[in-house]
């Protein structure tokens, strides 16, 4: 993948809030990030029952494949130039499907990921559609491949995935070099990096959340 967004990308970042770009990753590539989030969703149902929103933090701890790709240079160049932030560590990664629990879309009807997430610090998320997905609204892209990235003050509801038939995107978060781990209410993983060996109040490591190549 090659693409060096230009100036007026960022301007419109940072007006909008947001801004989607096409064929971030190549379908053929997207397919098969597709079958493996399948592939660990069904691994970890093995040892925990739970919703697939649960079970869909953070895949990319456990799957070198995954990995690459929610670390992949190129992407994280981009929210580097959209955010003008020089150093960019991973905060996490979430898989989001339409087949997941309601009560899932009806606490994120409305929200923030600054508000949102128990990793504050964060300076962009990036939504990748892992599929050809309906078209619900402008923010939420559409073809396998694409992706939106929006900042953390930009309002959205996951209402409309959970409505919609056969939906499914990668949520990537990116923060600055300095993050810390806190309690979030809203944030249903709040307590998930404590089995990372985190407790509140720490600072993301680098041995856990790394800092991106940007080089």
């Amino acid at each position: 993948m090659k693409y060096l967004p230009l100036s007026d990308h960022k301007h419109f970042f940072e007006k909008n809030g947001f801004i989607a770009f096409e064929e971030l990753i190549p379908k053929s590539k997207i397919e098969l990030i597709y079958k493996t989030c399948d592939e660990i969703l069904e691994k970890r149902s093995k040892f925990e029952k739970n919703t697939p929103f649960v079970l869909g933090r953070d895949l990319w701890r456990e799957n070198s494949f995954i990995k690459s790709w929610v670390l992949k240079k190129e992407l994280a160049k981009i929210a580097s130039f959209l955010t003008s932030e020089k150093r960019l560590r991973i905060g996490y990664d979430q898989l989001l499907r339409t087949f997941d629990s309601p009560f899932i879309a009806q606490s994120f009807d409305t929200f923030r990921l600054d508000q949102a997430s128990s990793v504050q610090g964060i300076v962009c998320g990036l939504l990748l559609s892992l599929k050809k997905n309906q078209k619900i609204n402008a923010f939420l892209p559409e073809d396998g491949g694409s992706g939106v990235f929006f900042s953390p003050t930009q309002f959205f509801s996951l209402k409309p995935l959970w409505e919609t038939p056969d939906q499914s995107f990668l949520l990537i978060t990116y923060t600055k070099e300095k993050a810390v781990y806190i309690f979030q209410n809203d944030d249903p993983h709040t307590h998930a990096l404590k089995k990372h060996g985190y407790v509140f109040g720490d600072g993301l490591k680098c041995s856990l959340n790394p800092l991106l190549r940007l080089d």
